[in-house]
C-alpha cells in the first residue's frame, strides 16, 4: 500500500459495498462467485461483533446477486469457529495455516462444525509460510509467517522421515493431508513460478500409503502439534 493511503478495516454495509464495487470496477465483471470477511481477527474490533456484522453486509450483497457465495477468510480459528456457528449462513471459510500437517487447531471447533452446518473449508497457507515446503526444512525457513521455532522444526523433520520412508517427500504429505478431511472442498497453495505449480500438481496425484497417515498422526501427537 503506498504511503499515501491508509489501512481502514470496516464492515459495515456502505464500505463493504463500496468495496466490492470498487473491485468489479477495477476486474471489469458485474458479479463474483465468492466474497470473504477477510481477518477479522485483526479489526482492532471486539471480534464476534466485527465477525456478525461483516457476514451481515456480505448476505446483503448475496441477496442483491453481486455475489453467490459468502464467507470468511482468516488464521484464526475463534473467528472462523464464530462465522460458522453465528446466525448469519455462510457458504464457506478459508482456514489459513489451522487445518495443515502440523497444525491440528481447526479439528476443535470448526471442522466439526462446518461438517454439522454443511459449510465447505477451504485450506490454505498448507505449506506453513514454508516450513512443510522443502523435503529437507532447514532454520532460516518462515513458518507462520515468522521464524521457525526449534520445536516446530523438530516436527517438521519427524515428519519428513514418515515421508521418506514411504518413498514420498514432506511437501507431498503437506499439501494432501488438509483435503482428507471431509469438510475440505478444496486446498489452496501459494506458487511463485509455472514450475512450482507443476510440482504441486504432481504431488497431489501421488498415491501416500495408508501407513504413512498413521505414522503422521503418532509424530503429531508425539511432538505437541496445535
Amino acid at each position: 500500500m503506498p504511503d499515501t493511503h491508509r489501512r481502514e478495516w470496516r464492515a459495515d454495509p456502505a464500505a463493504v459495498r463500496r468495496s466490492l464495487e470498487e473491485s468489479l470496477e477495477r476486474l471489469g465483471l458485474d458479479r463474483v462467485d465468492t466474497l470473504y470477511l477477510h481477518d477479522p481477527d485483526e479489526s482492532g474490533l471486539e471480534l464476534a461483533g466485527a465477525v456478525r456484522q461483516g457476514l451481515e453486509s456480505l448476505a446483503e450483497l448475496r441477496e442483491d446477486g453481486l455475489v453467490t457465495r459468502i464467507g470468511v477468510g482468516s488464521k484464526s480459528e475463534e473467528a472462523l469457529a464464530l462465522a460458522v456457528d453465528g446466525d448469519v449462513r455462510i457458504d464457506e471459510v478459508m482456514c489459513s495455516g489451522r487445518w495443515t500437517l502440523a497444525d491440528r487447531e481447526a479439528s476443535r471447533r470448526v471442522l466439526p462444525a462446518a461438517l454439522e452446518r454443511g459449510v465447505d473449508v477451504v485450506a490454505v497457507s498448507v505449506y506453513s509460510s514454508g516450513l512443510l515446503a522443502r523435503a529437507r526444512p532447514t532454520p532460516d525457513l518462515r513458518d507462520e509467517y515468522g521464524p521457525v521455532r526449534p520445536e516446530r522444526l523438530a516436527l517438521a523433520h519427524a515428519l519428513a522421515d514418515v515421508a521418506e520412508r514411504h518413498g514420498t517427500d514432506l511437501p507431498t504429505l503437506a499439501l494432501q493431508f488438509p483435503g482428507r478431511h471431509p469438510a475440505v472442498v478444496a486446498v489452496a497453495f501459494g506458487t511463485g513460478t509455472p514450475e512450482h505449480v507443476g510440482q504441486s500438481v504432481a504431488r497431489w496425484d501421488v498415491d501416500v500409503a495408508p501407513e504413512a497417515w498413521v505414522e503422521v498422526e503418532d509424530v503429531v501427537a508425539a511432538g505437541g502439534a496445535s
